[in-house]
């Protein structure tokens, strides 16, 4: 199944951004000498069709030739993924910290669930003001997402947002409009108000947090 994922991923990804692909199937078969070194000829061969396109040295037809070639052998490297090596890269890439995500709207719940892929997110929980979680249960996270963005955001509830940051241990992604309140806590929250850097700014503070144990 995951193997199957991975491959189909990859090759609707292949004719938008081979070159992407690629780095991809360099890190899969990081320890496949022979696949590995397909794997950089074909990327030489990927940029200097690139650098020919830019610069205007190919006719048309021709390019289209090769395109159509270099993707058929990135087809056949993607059909070449055994089990063992997409289950390594999946474990490589895959974050194993345990976040929980509190939504202001309720409505927010599904939206932000769709944004951590349970691919690569295996510890993500949702908050619900039914769980009626202690501040033990969520002294067991390792990270907060406060979700108040979206078209109806506006101020928070105090209590809640004040709970997590002057309450729980779990450091805190905030996700919204930047709020005042924000920068009286410099060493407890983050912000962020994209779903474009959403994903960095969580993997900055989970590099953060392994430093952290670490020293």
């Amino acid at each position: 199944m995951l193997k199957t994922k991975i491959k189909r991923q990859l090759k609707e990804l292949s004719t938008r951004n081979a070159g992407e692909v690629l780095q991809v199937l360099r890190q899969i078969y990081d320890n496949n000498e022979e696949l590995r070194n397909s794997v950089v000829m074909l990327s030489a061969r990927y940029n200097q069709h690139r650098k020919s396109v830019l610069n205007g040295t190919i006719k048309s037809e021709d390019s289209t030739l090769e395109f159509n070639q270099i993707i058929e052998r990135v087809l056949i490297l993607i059909d070449a993924v055994s089990p063992e090596e997409a289950a390594a890269y999946e474990l490589e890439h895959s974050i194993f910290q345990k976040i929980l995500i509190v939504c202001q709207q309720a409505e927010r719940r599904h939206f932000m669930k769709s944004l951590f892929s349970e691919q690569y997110y295996k510890e993500v929980r949702l908050w619900r003001v039914e769980d009626n979680m202690s501040l033990q249960e969520v002294n067991g996270f390792d990270l907060v997402i406060f979700d108040n963005h979206g078209d109806t955001a506006g101020e928070p509830s105090d209590s809640l947002l004040k709970f997590y940051l002057n309450e729980a241990q779990p450091y805190m992604l905030y996700f919204g409009h930047f709020l005042p309140l924000l920068q009286q806590y410099p060493d407890k929250v983050y912000f962020t108000n994209s779903v474009f850097s959403i994903h960095a700014r969580v993997r900055e503070m989970i590099e953060y947090l392994k430093y952290k144990e670490s020293h």
